[in-house]
């Protein structure tokens, strides 16, 4: 791949990006798309894009499918060393695991209701630390500007993209839905950004013209939408 080229046209890329999208990525097909790699930079998604017709993605036949969640052992905090740092001003407790929906900061103020108002531990690489009532569960964004440690690719996420889905089951924290003519779906939880999911749905539906449904599963619970082609087009 010529760096120059693809930083002319496609812009700076993160590390372990693809040159095209700037997702994170996540494996090749096969030795064929690995060379395409090589010769573009284009990740396998975005080879499948080009390449592709869009009319597949338009005239799918009518199908319903039921996407089942993978497990992931990264999504249980137990055993997670986290690690221990201050904020740039030296006054607040920051606390972070190996993956983004494992971050925490301690405020040490009395009057802090997070966690029901309790105490948390942290196993950290220097033994358990004890924190003050009620630490809050927050975000990589927040982490990166009070700290500068950069978790902000390393959210945990699976999703489905489809042409229509269906609610079977609705709970407070995951929906349940069938899904009809699925065009995207995770086959395992994938590191990246948090809005990974809704930017490859924008990016599949601004090619074939047509409004998509998605529904995101991460640590914190889930998010379900859909694209607006035509809002997007009168925004854009």
């Amino acid at each position: 791949m010529n760096e120059a080229l693809a930083k002319k046209f496609f812009g700076e890329t993160p590390e372990g990006c693809c040159v095209k999208c700037k997702l994170p990525l996540t494996g090749f097909r096969d030795e064929i798309s690995v060379k395409e790699f090589n010769m573009t930079g284009w990740c396998q998604f975005c080879q499948d894009i080009f390449y592709r017709d869009p009319a597949d993605l338009q005239n799918l036949p009518e199908k319903m499918s039921t996407a089942v969640r993978p497990e992931d052992s990264r999504l249980s905090a137990s055993g997670e060393i986290y690690t221990h740092v201050k904020d740039k001003n030296g006054k607040y407790d920051w606390y972070y695991g190996s993956h983004a929906g494992e971050i925490y900061v301690d405020k040490h103020d009395p009057r802090s209701r997070g966690h029901a108002g309790r105490k948390l531990q942290f196993k950290t690489k220097d033994g358990i630390i004890t924190t003050s009532p009620g630490p809050w569960q927050t975000h990589a964004d927040s982490l990166y500007v009070h700290t500068g440690v950069d978790m902000r690719k390393k959210n945990l996420t699976w999703g489905i993209i489809a042409h229509a889905r269906e609610a079977i089951e609705c709970d407070l924290n995951f929906g349940e839905y069938n899904y009809r003519n699925v065009v995207w779906v995770d086959e395992h939880y994938v590191e990246g950004s948090f809005d990974r999911i809704e930017q490859i749905a924008r990016r599949i539906s601004e090619d074939i013209g047509k409004v998509l449904y998605y529904s995101k599963y991460s640590s914190g619970g889930a998010c379900h939408g859909f694209t607006n082609i035509a809002l997007r087009r009168q925004h854009d």
